[in-house]
């Protein structure tokens, strides 16, 4: 037993000693770098006495070297408790701020606090981009330009910046200074640009740290020049047109196009570097309709405005019979610019009406039921563009409406005058465009006004005389919504009622007047004031004008010889603003009276030996229209020049 015992204890002996030296050998004792003198080597610890070091705080941290922006590493020496064992280590720079525990070499672990610059990572890698992919002019003054998002890999796609750079010349653009600057946004509209010329762009892509990409990637981009505008045309009876017009100061020259007016297709006659042409043909037609392009050297403009221009005008015939075209009234259409002309026919005692189409004339008849269209009155109904007649029926003793729905006329008795009337106006309210018409009721001797509102008419007596309404003249006020009419009074007189939704307001306009030789009623559509045209006892033409508190009337022709203003008409033109009268002079002349901000023009329009004149001037460019019947021919007329104001 005893034997068991010495052999076991032998062996935990030996089994001690050997895991000694197998201790000893996996963890070996340090060594010091400077050493003064050898030390016996002792016994090594059991392995569970061993105990492991706390974590040393590093008393400084330097950067080792220059730091360059951007860098993922970065060499720091720690200093430790032991001044003597510094350690240098590098170490990935993450984003962090303040401590950090690092994974040294050796001794262990140490907290290191990086200094503020070190802090976090910089980016100074610059978004993806690939530059402009796309310019294109989308008018005189202004360019679009496109691109496809750039990449980046911290800045998101909504905050990336694109700066546009802009020159005159290729590879001219000062990258140091964009003119314009947009972001989050693939497309960008630059505007501010001159006409008819050229521009480079450049644009380039900036991130939040401010980053800026370097393609050099350069789009070219012409803009378009500006149309030609304000054309006038006139022309003469032997077959010429003077065209003129205005244009960019960069254009450098003018193609000029012209189409028959019952063809589609242009073709050019001329090109030119002046603002002008004079076109001699050769013509196959009468009628024409022109228009412009301008161009350089780099780029053209679109076409201009579309504008008429009729060969045989000024004066031409509309129809003929020996009984008479008689009592026309005139009215623009101000979808096409052309005339229309309400009339009676005195051979087949109908109501007719002409339209001109651009190349000649159709007529329609509008009413035959009885002696129709005495003293017709036309408008055009803005809303449809469809015409209305206001008309007198001789043989039924009634006044009539007709009006067009675009495939049938619908003919309504306005109102019967057991005795007769004379002097039918028509107005088409502009808001209902129901119509409303002032006449002379001879029987009653009253100046009345009857009036449609979509269901029935009813009739109210505006003034009553002897002759009052034998000339009227009827007008709205669209500002106040105040009906005007104007005529003739007892006593020779010239009178003015005004409606102000209450009731009638009769006021003094002039004394001793000719009360068969015409007056014309007319809107300033300025002031909302009247202005009344009449032919006065003295044979001179005048206007009477209301200024808000007075009348004040003027001298507009007295020339030499008598019978200044016979069968006149008056109308506010919309290209001045300013009134033109169209009368008849006693030389047996037709002439246009044109007010021009500070005197009268009169201009003899024609030869005229004729009487029921009529005017209507075409809003959209302000040419006048005249329609009359010319006795000594038995023709009816219509005066239109082919420029817009003559």
């Amino acid at each position: 037993m005893k034997k068991k015992i010495l052999v076991y204890s032998l062996l935990l002996a030996l089994f001690a000693e050997a895991a000694v030296i197998a201790y000893s050998v996996l963890f070996p004792a340090p060594q010091k770098r400077v050493v003064e003198q050898a030390i016996p080597q002792e016994k090594a610890p059991l392995p569970q006495e061993v105990k492991k070091e706390e974590p040393k705080k590093a008393e400084t941290v330097i950067a080792s070297g220059v730091v360059t922006q951007g860098a993922d590493s970065v060499a720091v020496e720690i200093t430790t408790d032991d001044p003597s064992s510094p350690v240098i280590q590098k170490f990935k720079i993450s984003q962090h701020d303040g401590l950090l525990s690092l994974p040294l070499e050796k001794p262990n672990s140490f907290n290191v606090e990086f200094p503020e610059s070190l802090a976090k990572k910089k980016d100074i890698s610059p978004p993806v981009f690939h530059g402009l992919s796309e310019a294109a002019a989308a008018g005189p003054s202004t360019v679009t330009l496109k691109w496809e998002a750039a990449k980046d890999n911290t800045t998101p796609s909504e905050k990336i910046s694109y700066l546009i750079y802009e020159a005159p010349e290729a590879g001219k653009e000062d990258t140091s200074h964009p003119v314009r600057s947009i972001t989050g946004h693939t497309s960008f509209r630059v505007n501010g640009l001159k006409d008819g010329a050229v521009y480079y762009f450049v644009a380039r892509a900036k991130d939040e740290q401010g980053n800026i990409d370097n393609n050099t990637k350069e789009v070219k981009v012409a803009t378009p020049l500006y149309p030609p505008s304000g054309i006038s045309i006139a022309t003469v009876t032997d077959k010429e047109a003077m065209i003129s017009w205005k244009a960019s100061p960069r254009a450098k020259g003018f193609k000029v196009e012209r189409r028959e007016a019952n063809a589609k297709e242009y073709r050019e006659v001329s090109s030119v570097a002046t603002t002008s042409y004079k076109d001699t043909g050769p013509f196959k037609s009468t009628n024409y309709y022109y228009r412009i392009i301008a161009y350089n050297d780099f780029s053209t403009s679109a076409y201009s405005e579309e504008v008429f221009a009729s060969l045989v005008f000024p004066i031409v015939v509309v129809n003929k019979n020996r009984f008479g075209c008689s009592y026309p009234s005139i009215a623009v259409d101000p979808k096409t610019g052309f005339p229309r002309i309400s009339y009676y026919d005195g051979a087949k005692g109908t109501l007719n009406l002409a339209s001109f189409n651009g190349v000649s004339w159709s007529i329609e008849v509008v009413d035959e039921q009885g002696d129709i269209g005495w003293d017709t009155a036309l408008a055009i109904d803005k809303k449809t563009g469809y015409p209305r007649i206001g008309y007198y029926d001789g043989m039924h003793k009634a006044f009539k409406y007709a009006a067009f729905d675009g495939s049938k006329w619908s003919i309504q008795k306005a109102v019967e005058v057991v005795n007769g009337g004379w002097g039918t106006f028509l107005i088409l309210d502009p808001w209902s465009g129901n119509p409303q018409l002032s006449y002379s009721d001879f029987g009653s001797r009253e100046v009345k006004l009857a009036s449609f509102d979509g269901n029935a008419w009813s009739v109210k007596a505006v003034d009553k005389g002897r002759n009052d309404g034998w000339s009227n003249a009827l007008a709205l006020d669209q500002k106040n919504r105040r009906i005007y009419i104007g005529y003739y009074g007892d006593d020779k007189t010239l009178k003015l009622a005004s409606f102000d939704g209450n009731g009638w307001h009769i006021s003094f306009v002039d004394g001793n007047i000719d009360a068969e030789l015409g007056a014309s009623l007319a809107v300033n559509p300025q002031s909302g004031y009247p202005y009344i045209s009449y032919y006065s006892s003295d044979h001179i033409l005048r206007l009477a004008y209301y200024t808000g508190s007075a009348w004040r009337i003027k001298e507009i022709d007295k020339g030499s010889g008598k019978n200044k203003g016979w069968d006149n008409v008056l109308a506010f033109n919309p290209a001045t603003g300013y009134p033109v009268i169209s009368y008849y002079a006693s030389d047996d002349k037709l002439k246009l009276a044109s007010f021009n901000g500070s005197s009268w023009d009169i201009k003899t329009v024609a030869d005229y030996s004729g009487g029921y004149l009529s005017m209507d001037i075409n809003p959209a460019d302000g040419r006048i229209f005249l329609s009359y019947y010319d006795r000594s021919t038995w023709e009816l007329k219509c005066y239109a020049p082919a420029r817009k104001v003559w």
